[in-house]
């Protein structure tokens, strides 16, 4: 039976590469958003306008029938805490408890994938970061998160199939996609001249993972029917700051300074990703330091 594919979040930071790598699996898209506008032109992939913060989730079950896979993926990236940010963040929880409801009211066999996040992980971290990694969510952002695991892996629907990808640091090939933080932020101070600001020693580590990577693993997933659970998806490898100050400051020919405290100066992101390969065959193409010098030499 042709899979019709459902996801939410299709324009944001990881969304356009698996829409890309859907397309070219020739499956049917069905891509959800508030912004009727497409960067992608193809006539497998069809745009349902919805919003979230505005729309009663109705208003979505009117327009989609017949969906095998659901991506869930919209997220509110703010994490300070105050009135308006709490009431989006509720509303963003509400949409994934009745999107995976709705999924999970479902006859047919389905898959559920929750594009999810570390944000969730307590600290300290531990010194190989697995699936079973203790939580202790802080903050909107990271409950949010952590919530739709919950919900996910608590639908009474036994033909659904949940997974929930755990994504370490994503980086694009299109700077106009990346949020505002340490990579767009450095890249941003020196193509304007300045120096790159590193805080702290410098010495706390990252693990950047490629959206065409995160995509990648996606696909794998679709094509694996034995897959299930909780997964991370992330390049496997660590850049320090003081590494990724280097990367950014030689292809601009930038100083390097160091000022002020880093707050998570012992982070070490030592990420496993054995469960993803053992299971689904997931080897990621780019290391962390590639995905940065890839985003760097579609901008040079």
């Amino acid at each position: 039976m042709k899979k019709k594919i459902l996801i939410t979040g299709g324009t944001g930071l990881i969304g356009p590469a698996i829409v890309r790598s859907l397309l070219n699996e020739n499956f049917d898209v069905y891509l959800v958003s508030r912004k009727p506008v497409l960067s992608i032109h193809n006539e497998k992939l069809k745009l349902i306008t919805f919003d979230i913060l505005a729309e009663p989730f109705e208003n979505l079950i009117k327009k989609i029938s017949d969906i095998n896979i659901i991506i869930h993926g919209a997220s509110f990236l703010e994490t300070k805490l105050n009135f308006e940010n709490l009431q989006i963040h509720r509303k963003f929880i509400e949409f994934t408890e009745k999107l995976f409801s709705f999924s999970g009211k479902s006859q047919k066999e389905s898959l559920l994938i929750y594009l999810s996040s570390f944000a969730f992980l307590k600290r300290p971290l531990e010194k190989i970061i697995t699936e079973e990694h203790p939580v202790c969510a802080i903050n909107p952002y990271s409950i949010n998160k952590y919530w739709g695991e919950l919900v996910l892996f608590n639908l009474p629907n036994k033909n659904i199939r949940p997974v929930s990808l755990r994504i370490s640091s994503p980086v694009s090939d299109d700077i106009n996609q990346m949020p505002d933080t340490v990579v767009k932020k450095w890249i941003s101070q020196v193509s304007v001249g300045n120096s790159v600001k590193v805080y702290g020693s410098g010495k706390r580590t990252q693990d950047f993972v490629s959206t065409i990577d995160i995509a990648k693993a996606v696909i794998q997933i679709i094509k694996n029917n034995n897959a299930r659970g909780t997964y991370n998806i992330t390049s496997g490898t660590s850049v320090s700051m003081n590494e990724l100050a280097e990367i950014i400051a030689d292809k601009f020919s930038a100083k390097i300074i160091h000022c002020g405290e880093d707050v998570n100066e012992n982070d070490r992101w030592n990420i496993s990703i054995k469960k993803s390969q053992n299971e689904f065959n997931y080897n990621p193409i780019f290391t962390s330091k590639q995905a940065i010098e890839n985003l760097l030499n579609k901008i040079i």
